[in-house]
């Protein structure tokens, strides 16, 4: 009895055994098939690094398309100009960007203006309008490029017309002769006459005066920026005042803003003081790309240097008044004959000029240019002619330059 006792207690055992590697191998089994296959852990943890790897790459591509959008921005608004084309200038720039014209000549253009005839070279004239350089008032503000070749007899730059000949331009202070128009004297050493005269009947030193010509810059420092930048900007139009329907008088207001467009009363009965006061605070509050004054000596002569070398109007500096009207349109009284050459404006008229010098004379120590039709005696190159710095009258307005 008791011996099969132990075949019955050992038969338990070896059928346990079985049922248990039975058991092991279904859970061995089912843990292999949840470690493995599509659905397994091992496959499922396969999917999620594959997943994670493909979300990262496509943040990375977000972040760089992110990036690349970013620097197309920057690039609109300005934060790389430097190798705009010359018509693609549009005025919204953030910065002056140098350029060329189609004959490769040097031009730079100031932030917030665009180029109105992009198409021409600088022998023509090129135009600049104010978009967003100014304020309400500015916007149409026009002005015209003068390359210059030489400054103190050196040459930094190389003008060229469309047929590829060279054309020189040096900045200096020039007699003309009055019937051939010629050169008779050159200044290039940078010297200006400020002498001493005569203000409210009393007479004033030199220093004084240059006080009381408000803000009249050094012909030196526009020199230098002028050889650094290779030209400056004359006012394509004399001032003109943009609230007036008729002729200004004595009375009319001295603090209107001036502007330099077509078509606008001439801005006279103006002291030389009050006049330069106006254009140098034009764009003072809205930007520090440049400055401007009141048309100097240099800047005068140097235009029609530009004018008789780059026009068919070799003695432009001779030309009298064409201008019967306070009215900028640059037309004679008939409409007949235009005073307009190289989309400058009426430098031979509507009015003297106001500049920001001196003559020795006692009775006119004032310098202004150009003529008005009341003095037939004047002509383009006229120097001289002014008044007193705290005199006004019809007979002189202003006209504006700018440098960088």
């Amino acid at each position: 009895m008791k011996k099969q006792k132990k075949s019955l207690e050992k038969g338990i055992t070896l059928i346990a055994l079985i049922i248990t590697i039975i058991v092991l191998l279904i859970l061995a089994g089912v843990s292999i098939g949840l470690l493995v296959g599509n659905n397994g852990i091992l496959g499922r943890t396969q999917n999620a690094s594959s997943t994670w790897s493909e979300a990262e790459a496509n943040e990375k591509q977000e972040m760089k398309n992110f990036e690349d959008f970013y620097d197309e921005i920057e690039n609109n608004l300005g934060a790389d100009e430097s190798n705009k084309e010359i018509g693609d200038i549009k005025g919204n720039e953030t910065e002056n960007i140098e350029t060329k014209d189609n004959n490769e000549n040097k031009i730079v253009i100031p932030a917030g203006f665009k180029v109105l005839n992009p198409e021409d070279d600088v022998t023509k004239g090129i135009i600049i309008e104010d978009v967003m350089a100014g304020d309400v008032t500015s916007k149409g503000n026009q002005y015209v490029w003068i390359p210059i070749t030489h400054v103190n007899g050196e040459k930094i730059n190389v003008v060229k017309d469309e047929e590829g000949n060279e054309r020189t331009i040096e900045l200096a202070r020039y007699e003309f002769d009055r019937v051939t128009g010629e050169i008779k004297t050159k200044i290039i050493d940078g010297s200006a006459i400020y002498s001493s005269q005569y203000t409210n009947g009393k007479e004033e030193t030199k220093e004084e005066h240059k006080s009381n010509n408000v803000i009249a810059k050094d012909i030196n420092e526009f020199k230098e920026s002028v050889k650094f930048y290779g030209g400056y900007y004359i006012a394509r139009y004399e001032a003109g005042d943009p609230v007036s329907t008729q002729s200004r008088e004595r009375e009319s207001n001295k603090d209107v803003i001036p502007v330099f467009q077509d078509n606008k009363i001439i801005y006279n009965f103006i002291t030389q003081a009050d006049a330069a006061r106006l254009v140098g605070n034009l764009y003072s509050n809205q930007n520090n790309n440049y400055v401007s004054d009141l048309v100097n000596s240099y800047a005068h002569d140097s235009a029609l240097i530009f004018i008789q070398n780059c026009s068919k109007d070799t003695k432009y500096s001779t030309q009298k008044y064409l201008q019967g009207d306070v009215v900028n349109t640059g037309q004679s009284t008939d409409g007949t004959n235009k005073d307009v050459r190289c989309n400058i404006y009426d430098l031979a008229a509507n009015v003297e000029e106001w500049s920001t010098e001196t003559n020795t004379a006692t009775s006119s120590p004032c310098q202004s240019y150009g003529s008005y039709n009341g003095y037939g005696y004047g002509v383009a190159s006229t120097r001289g002619s002014g008044s007193m710095i705290g005199n006004q009258n019809e007979v002189t307005g202003f006209r504006r330059y700018f440098v960088y």
